[in-house]
């Protein structure tokens, strides 16, 4: 018999040893990823099996009772070879699959040579031993199947559907760590899109009242210099402050009730729509609060808004949008309908605000000539707090990625281990040894 020697668990050794301990999220991702290169595998055993597979059609036409006999004491020694020690699912499978196949074979060589009984043994082996008629293990209802793990756990989980009936129940403190440092990572780079909108919309505000410099001079800035110190503080909690505030209570409420479950494809949209919600918000909110106590200031000078004013609808439902972001999620899974209905609401209460601001930027280019004094002085006297508000998302990202480091310290379940990868997580692990043992099992009963 060929020697089978299995080098996996040695080899995925070396790999997580020469891999840096993860400091974030992102690297510890990186170190999953590299368990994508398995190059070793089970071809040593499928072969061998094979060889005796094709071995029993030759001694069954040769009508060779002493061959059969031999082989089929090989076929139970290679399959014990390669199932005893596994714990891996690639490995199971195959073991399970070649000596089936092999059963199969083997029954219809003894049929051929005259030997009923042994034959309904290993016909007996095949059919207990068939995925499509072998008892499933049990199902249990833990944190995993919650949901309550990282993308990484989902996915893996995702793909073993099934368990092995002796396999513990996973405590949602195993799954936390992992969770909550993948939405840490992910709010990490949201707030750096959030700070490249509003340093946009900073820059917009700074060099478009530039074109008219040459024709109003300093009047701008020194009417905007009309706002006093109440009146910027006013600016400052309506259309700074508020929108902070309900997003902040929109995506970290108290006990992270909204981060209870891992991220979802729908969670995931409607986040980044509240991230785009927050911003237009404190432009809108901005724009609204300073067009008005300006009116109160500049009467004489009409600096408020003349005519409709869409911004009074705008504001509000960019901020409505951030708490039905953290709702919605948990609606949209119902059914296809709802969750078509969750994305049009959503867009429309982020579009529509946002389509109103491009259309007031657009408006400052090519609007009446007559307003341009008021859309300069308006423009001067918001740059101050949305470079507030660009200054305090850059300052929030440090303390969000200090919470991602610490959540990843505290990963469990899917902690990268010679023994547990990606592609062999714990639980796969559990029951591609049941699948190992029950094969082992039947084999043990045929006489």
């Amino acid at each position: 018999m060929p020697r089978l020697d299995d080098q996996r668990r040695r080899l995925d050794a070396i790999r997580a040893n020469a891999w840096p301990a993860a400091s974030d999220y992102a690297s510890f991702s990186a170190g999953q990823l590299l368990t994508y290169s398995q190059p070793e595998d089970v071809t040593s055993g499928w072969i061998v099996l094979k060889n005796v597979t094709e071995a029993l059609g030759l001694a069954a036409a040769n009508g060779d009772k002493d061959t059969l006999e031999l082989l089929e004491s090989r076929l139970k020694r290679v399959t014990r070879q390669v199932a005893a020690p596994s714990d891996n699912m690639m490995r199971s499978l195959v073991a399970r699959s070649m000596a089936r196949n092999s059963a199969i074979a083997l029954s219809k060589a003894w049929t051929r040579v005259g030997q009923p009984d042994r034959a309904k043994a290993w016909g007996d082996f095949a059919a207990l031993t068939d995925p499509k008629h072998a008892s499933a293990p049990h199902t249990a209802v833990d944190a995993l199947t919650e949901n309550r793990g990282s993308t990484l756990v989902s996915l893996t989980s995702e793909s073993l559907p099934r368990r092995s009936p002796d396999s513990a129940l996973v405590p949602e403190a195993e799954l936390r760590g992992g969770r909550l440092a993948e939405y840490a990572m992910y709010e990490r780079l949201m707030l750096h899109a959030v700070v490249l909108m509003l340093a946009i919309a900073l820059g917009f505000l700074l060099l478009a009242p530039l074109r008219d410099r040459s024709a109003l001079g300093l009047l701008p800035a020194r009417l905007a210099g009309l706002l006093g110190t109440r009146d910027r503080l006013r600016i400052f909690a309506l259309g700074i402050a508020l929108p902070a505030a309900v997003y902040l209570l929109s995506t970290h409420p108290p006990g992270l009730v909204t981060r209870r479950i891992g991220i979802t494809e729908q969670g995931f949209f409607l986040w980044l729509a509240q991230s785009v919600a927050v911003v237009v918000a404190m432009l809108s909110g901005t724009l609204q609060a300073t067009r008005r106590q300006l009116d109160r200031r500049g009467k004489l000078l009409a600096l408020g808004w003349i005519g409709p004013d869409p911004g009074r609808l705008c504001f509000p439902a960019a901020l409505l949008a951030m708490p039905l972001g953290a709702i919605l999620p948990g609606w949209m899974t119902k059914n296809d309908t709802i969750e078509f209905a969750g994305y049009a609401t959503i867009l429309g209460f982020v579009g529509f605000p946002l389509l109103w601001l491009l259309w007031q930027a657009v408006g400052s280019f090519f609007g009446s000539a007559a307003r341009k004094l008021h859309r300069s002085v308006l423009m001067h006297a918001t740059v101050p707090f949305v470079a507030i508000a660009l200054a305090s998302t850059a300052t929030a990202i440090p303390w969000v990625y200090s919470q991602e480091k610490a959540w990843t310290k505290e990963i469990r379940y899917e902690a990268l281990a010679p023994d547990n990868t990606i592609f062999e997580s714990r639980l796969e692990r559990e029951y591609a040894g049941w699948i190992a043992r029950d094969l082992l099992n039947q084999l043990e009963a045929v006489k």
